[in-house]
């Protein structure tokens, strides 16, 4: 349903003067500022540690950087240092060699922002100044001459030959004439001949006029927000792909091996279980299989070789662990 703020060209000035509490002498400093903050506006000093911290953390966001994430959390837990190292070396290169890049090409951005920020003459305490857009509040009167872009969508108070370019919204060609009074309520944007809009420039005269609404609330802001989606180039788009691609392979491999682990009696955890061997000589489990101790002399046999032991001749058997029933004892020889 329509509110007066989206038809404010059916009234006049006087009654937005009373309405936003204002005057033809514009806002006070005070009142501006009041107003800034109320609606979160009010500028802010951001912290640049904050920011850079927040950069940094949205480097491993994709599905490969969480893939070797993970990688790197099973092989610590696995115990396998190199793979540690390796992996965590190849994640935070690559994050922060994106990391400064993205930071880098901010900072341009933003010294390109500040150099082209658009100001306006507002009065403000009866005085004129240049003030920059997004500190422009409604109820402000700003003075506008032959080349000035308005910064808000306004009604115009005074005017004298004015001339404005809405081809940006209107995609009229020609200027169109502007001066006050009263239009209205169900005109067409083309005949709203007592407003202003954001986003257009005065082609010749001067006016004053007395902003009404501002950022998103404008009718260049609603277009502009929503076209403001984040669009994902191809390339983006592939590698996420491919991210998740791998992703579920991994989950699949991994559901496959525990599957057959368990299908074969053998548990999910083997690591480092103890096996034991004949008379004195006890084995402990590695990754690689069996390694057999001899508790008497000290000595160490690996699985699927023959013992060098001083008391006992016997043979490992690969795969599984366990001994070959052939034992006896040198002293006996």
């Amino acid at each position: 349903m329509p509110t007066t703020e989206n038809t404010f060209w059916q009234f006049d000035t006087s009654y937005w003067f009373q309405k936003l509490n204002s005057s033809p002498q514009g806002l006070s400093q005070a009142v501006a500022d009041k107003i800034l903050f109320e609606k979160g506006l009010h500028p802010k000093s951001k912290s640049g540690l904050k920011k850079d911290l927040l950069l940094f953390i949205s480097q491993f966001k994709s599905p490969l950087m969480l893939l070797l994430i993970g990688a790197v959390i099973i092989s610590a837990f696995l115990g396998d240092r190199s793979d540690v190292f390796i992996i965590l070396f190849i994640v935070l290169s690559t994050g922060l060699l994106s990391f400064f890049q993205e930071r880098n090409a901010g900072r341009v951005v933003e010294k390109l922002q500040s150099m082209i920020s658009l100001k306006a003459a507002v009065l403000r305490n009866g005085e004129q100044k240049e003030t920059a857009s997004d500190q422009i509040v409604t109820g402000d009167v700003i003075i506008l001459n032959a080349g000035d872009m308005l910064p808000a969508d306004c009604l115009i108070i005074e005017a004298s030959e004015l001339y404005v370019n809405e081809s940006s919204l209107t995609g009229e060609s020609y200027p169109a004439r502007k001066e006050e009074g009263i239009v209205d309520e169900t005109a067409e944007l083309t005949n709203r001949t007592n407003c202003l809009w954001e986003g257009t420039n005065v082609v010749s005269g001067n006016a004053k006029a007395l902003v009404i609404q501002t950022g998103e609330q404008t009718i260049f802001g609603t277009i502009a927000k929503s076209a403001s989606g984040t669009v994902e180039t191809s390339f983006e788009k592939g590698i996420k792909d491919f991210g998740f691609f791998l992703m579920k392979i991994t989950m699949i491999l991994a559901v496959f091996i525990l599957v057959v682990n368990l299908f074969n009696h053998k548990g999910i955890y083997r690591i480092r279980p103890v096996c034991s061997g004949p008379g004195h000589w006890h084995g402990s489990r590695t990754v690689a299989g069996c390694n057999y101790h001899c508790h008497e002399c000290g000595c160490q046999t690996a699985v699927g070789k023959k013992s060098d032991c001083k008391k006992t001749e016997f043979y490992t058997k690969p795969g599984g662990g366990e001994f070959i029933m052939h034992r006896q004892n040198r002293d006996d020889h």
